[in-house]
Order: structure tokens, then sequence, then C-alpha cells
């Protein structure tokens, strides 16, 4: 054999060992659990978020009354407004309102809300809502008027208006806004 033939057999037998030995590495490595693992961590922090939704319909509909007539919701229409929280963790439900009625000066007690708390479907009233009849905060001022905890989720709001005896005759509407904070 010539020289450039020794190079060349050489250099397959290196590659040779070299692949014999890897083999081997890996086996033992398989075989011994021997191998090197890198362990990392992953961290987030979720925040809570206070978030209210309406159930539709989110509406009501009084029809016609007549000066000096009162009534509520749930006996004349049949249901309140429903509000769902999709929050992940408690929250403090508020209340605020246009004016409804045309009359000055405006007289608060005409328009009232309670929250309607029911043992079964969900709806329930944690301590610290407001279940009595309440006058509704008018002119953008808020008050807060229901507890929601992750478990009870789920509320109707009742309202029940008095027309005023000098409400001059027309269509009336009030935007009722509801507001949720962390409790």
């Amino acid at each position: 054999m010539g020289t450039s033939n020794t190079t060349w057999v050489a250099g397959l037998l290196v590659v040779a060992i070299l692949v014999s030995a890897m083999a081997t590495m890996t086996v033992v490595t398989k075989s011994t659990g021997f191998l090197t693992a890198r362990v990392g961590t992953l961290g987030a922090t979720v925040g809570p978020t206070p978030v209210i939704t309406m159930v539709e319909p989110a509406w009501l509909n009084f029809g016609n009354m007549t000066v000096g007539q009162t009534a509520n919701a749930t006996t004349s229409i049949g249901w309140g407004l429903m509000i769902d929280s999709q929050s992940n963790a408690d929250i403090n439900i508020s209340i605020g309102a246009d004016a409804l009625w045309d009359r000055v000066p405006y007289d608060i007690t005409s328009a009232k809300y309670r929250f309607m708390c029911y043992t079964g479907g969900g709806r329930a009233c944690p301590d610290g809502s407001i279940t009595s009849w309440t006058n509704v905060p008018i002119g953008g001022s808020t008050l807060v008027t229901a507890y929601l905890n992750t478990t009870s989720r789920t509320t109707e709001v009742n309202f029940e208006l008095t027309v005023p005896t000098d409400e001059p005759w027309g269509s009336k509407s009030s935007t009722v806004t509801f507001t949720a904070s962390l409790a």
C-alpha cells in the first residue's frame, strides 16, 4: 500500500471508531440513566378581572302606565334585568341611571330597584347585596349594590316604578348603568 492508501484506510478506521464510540455512548446513556436534563421554570401571574354581562333581554318596557300607578318588573313584565359575572374574582356591582321622569324637582323615590335572590337556578345574593326596595341613584351617581362571588355568578335586578302624579304625558326612558369592581 502506498502513502495515500494508508492515509485513506487510517481515516476510515478513525471514522468507524468514532461512530462505534457514539453508538456505545447512546446505548450506555439510555440503559444507565446518565442522561443529563436541564429544567427551566415558567411563571405567570393572572390578575383578577371584574367582568359582567347583561343576559338577554337587556331591556324592560313597562308599557302604558297612568299617573300615580306603581308597577314592578317581575309582576308587570315577568322578569328583571339579569346580570352574569364573567369574573375570575369576587366583585361588587354598582348602579346608576339617567332621570326617567320629566318632573322637576325629580322625585328619586319614584324609581326603585332591588336584587332578587333565589335558592335555585344559580341565582343568589350573597351577604351585602341590596334585597329591599332602594331608590335608583340618578345623575351619574353610583352605589355599591350587589356582591357576586365565583360561585354565585348570576343575579336578577328588579325595578319598581311609580309615575309621579304631576308627570307630563309622553314616552319615557332611562339608561341604567351597571359597573363591576373588585370586591
